[in-house]
């Protein structure tokens, strides 16, 4: 092994600096397959230096150095005197013939929507931008800042300044993340209200926790930039996340937009952030807390930090489970890892677990469901038509209908 495993990372790097020093550290990430978050806060063009990262990355995946592709994500402040270009800077894209490897989000208080919502003016006008623009081209996204500082269980190491590409972690200088999935897919079991074999998702848990930070340990000597495995050796990050949700609701023959669909992937959710804490904890008895954690000055140190996921309407977890986690790390300091969950795509590594890519089987399975209700061609501005489902959905290659 010659690079880390992780998945994503904010090198540390100077955008009002030396651009060139920026294109090196950027291009060692990328090679060591990693995408990379940016903060374009405090410059006085981000989308001038926008441009110029998103051309290091294009050049990069063109040089036949990265053996994977990477994402790139870039956010900036609704508050920022250059907003409005920032959100409209991938409009209009692929006319210019402009090929882009990055995400871009706009980081919105609490406050700013509410005021958006109270009345006309700036942030209205902002926010209502973005949204055409998002419905042409995808970008931007929002990330909702007061809600990922909240979430952030050591504020004392840094504060997160970007996301993983797809802004499934927040992330401070420094930081990476390790993601693994499971497949939901293969713990159907029954057909009562819960028709999953829980204790098996557990277990799977406990595995994954344990290989994750298997990974963080072995990425440690081997990141790009000294930084990130300071960072990493302190929180060790890490992402269980999960695929085949699809196929579980399949089997389950519960439609998406069913009420039982939404439970049944909030109570397999929560489980999984559940298990993972509990996880974590055991495995810090064993191997050491996390700095990060362990000096007690984290936000585990308040039980309130986990307690809050209390009164959630699950049925895979009690309150007094919850609370009894909570209580546990705050009283002892012990979680092997500073985060243990996150929901990043899954479309390329879902194949390893033998997850379906796709959803054109699905299409035409249940009764009610999205097939059922294609009718004839229909055609949204700005959107390819759909074509009826019976003369188009073909299964993949191997697959029977």
């Amino acid at each position: 092994m010659s690079r880390p495993l992780a998945a994503c990372a904010v090198p540390p790097t100077d955008l009002r600096g030396d651009l060139a020093a920026v294109k090196a550290i950027v291009d060692d990430y990328h090679r060591a397959g990693m995408g990379i978050g940016f903060s374009l806060d405090g410059l006085d063009d981000p989308v001038a230096i926008l441009r110029y990262l998103n051309q290091v990355a294009v050049d990069g995946a063109a040089s036949g150095t990265e053996d994977r592709p990477v994402g790139n994500m870039a956010v900036l402040p609704l508050s920022h005197p250059r907003a409005a270009e920032f959100i409209d800077c991938k409009s209009s894209a692929d006319a210019r013939g402009e090929a882009w490897k990055f995400n871009i989000s706009l980081q919105v208080t609490d406050a700013q929507m509410r005021a958006a919502e109270a009345a006309p003016g700036l942030e209205r006008d902002l926010l209502t931008a973005a949204a055409s623009a998002a419905w042409e081209c995808a970008d931007p996204g929002l990330i909702f800042t007061d809600r990922m500082d909240q979430a952030n269980p050591t504020p004392h190491v840094g504060g997160y300044i970007s996301t993983a590409p797809c802004a499934e972690v927040g992330l401070t200088t420094g930081e990476t993340c390790q993601f693994g999935y499971l497949n939901l897919g293969r713990i159907h079991a029954g057909d009562g209200s819960l028709p999953a074999d829980l204790d098996a998702l557990g277990q799977s848990v406990t595995v994954l926790v344990r290989a994750l930070d298997d990974a963080v340990e072995a990425s440690l000597p081997f990141y790009p930039h000294p930084l990130s495995g300071r960072v990493m050796t302190a929180k060790r990050k890490i992402g269980v996340g999960i695929c085949g949700l699809a196929d579980l609701l399949l089997e389950a023959r519960l439609p998406y937009d069913s009420k039982e669909g939404r439970d049944l992937a909030r109570d397999m959710i929560a489980l999984v952030n559940y298990a993972s804490k509990v996880a974590s904890a055991d495995l810090a008895e064993s191997r050491g807390s996390c700095p990060a954690v362990g000096g007690g000055q984290s936000r585990y140190a308040d039980p309130a930090f986990l307690a809050r996921f209390t009164g959630l309407s699950v049925s895979t977890v009690t309150d007094t489970e919850w609370t009894a986690i909570a209580e546990r790390i705050a009283a002892t300091g012990m979680l092997r890892n500073s985060s243990t969950v996150a929901l990043p795509p899954t479309g390329r590594s879902a194949r390893q677990p033998s997850s379906r890519r796709h959803g054109r089987r699905h299409l035409r399975c249940l009764p009610g469901g999205m097939g059922s209700r294609v009718q004839g061609h229909h055609r949204l501005p700005g959107r390819l038509p759909i074509q009826p489902a019976e003369s188009t959905l073909t299964p993949p290659e191997g697959e029977t209908a």
